[in-house]
């Protein structure tokens, strides 16, 4: 009986040792899961509204169900779990995460100088030799708000798809095109995350004057840009605009209206 007992005894040691070494692995993994660096994030300014605006347009995008902004405006998600969205999309934002970047989202709206959305190097105020580079992602919140045109182009075109078309250009150092043929290598990314989410894709770059509006006397200038998609039935295109005054939203001064439709 004493050897039995003994035998149980060491028997259910070695049964808590395993569980407690098996949970104490279990949470080290998930801790190292949600730890991640900080990569992009938003600027203290960015109102709580427009980050959760922001948040919620990107899980619709990556699929991602628990991507948020944190208390400290640090854009978090988990990698492993994700419920339909583009998995090219997915893999982008992947790439900022994995890589040295850091990306703060500024607020810009009602600036002049910025249509929808730009990127711009930032500088550190103390440089040091290990310092990552850094980019200020510029959008201006109150020009989307000033689209008009067929909810499903309008669901192709809001701020965080300018957010996803400017970190393309900071992970793939892609460029937008300098002509009005074409959509460019960076929307070209783009317009395959819409297809992988069955949105229409964007068939230019440059937007160009609604019918007549260049030569009307009244003081607004609507502009529209073009999407595309193909009935799966017959194949046939289907067109759907997206359309703005560019007095409100800008861009006639900085030529990024095409000369011709």
């Amino acid at each position: 009986m004493r050897f039995k007992t003994q035998g149980r005894v060491v028997s259910a040691l070695g049964r808590i040792s395993f569980l407690f070494l098996l949970l104490f692995a279990i949470t080290a993994e998930l801790a190292a899961a949600t730890i991640q660096p900080d990569r992009i994030i938003c600027r203290d300014d960015l109102p709580f509204s427009k980050r959760e605006d922001l948040a919620a347009k990107l899980r619709l995008i990556t699929g991602w169900s628990n991507l948020s902004f944190d208390e400290r405006g640090v854009l978090r998600f988990d990698s492993r779990r994700a419920q339909g969205g583009s998995k090219t999309a997915r893999d982008l934002l992947q790439q900022v995460q994995d890589g040295r970047n850091i990306i703060i989202i500024e607020n810009a709206s009602d600036r002049q100088d910025v249509v929808f959305s730009r990127v711009v190097p930032a500088q550190w105020k103390h440089h040091a030799a290990n310092t990552p580079p850094a980019f200020v992602v510029l959008i201006d919140f109150a020009d989307f708000d000033h689209l008009l045109g067929d909810p499903a182009a309008l669901r192709s075109f809001d701020v965080a798809w300018g957010l996803m078309h400017e970190l393309d250009h900071v992970v793939n150092d892609s460029q937008d095109p300098l002509d009005i043929a074409g959509v460019g290598d960076c929307e070209k990314r783009i317009n395959s995350m819409r297809v992988e989410l069955s949105l229409p894709i964007r068939a230019g770059y440059y937007f160009t004057y609604f019918p007549d509006a260049q030569e009307s006397g009244f003081k607004t200038r609507f502009v529209r840009l073009a999407f595309e998609q193909r009935d799966p039935a017959t194949t046939k295109p289907h067109r759907y605009w997206v359309m703005w005054d560019a007095t409100l939203v800008g861009g006639l001064e900085m030529k990024q209206v095409a000369s011709r439709q």
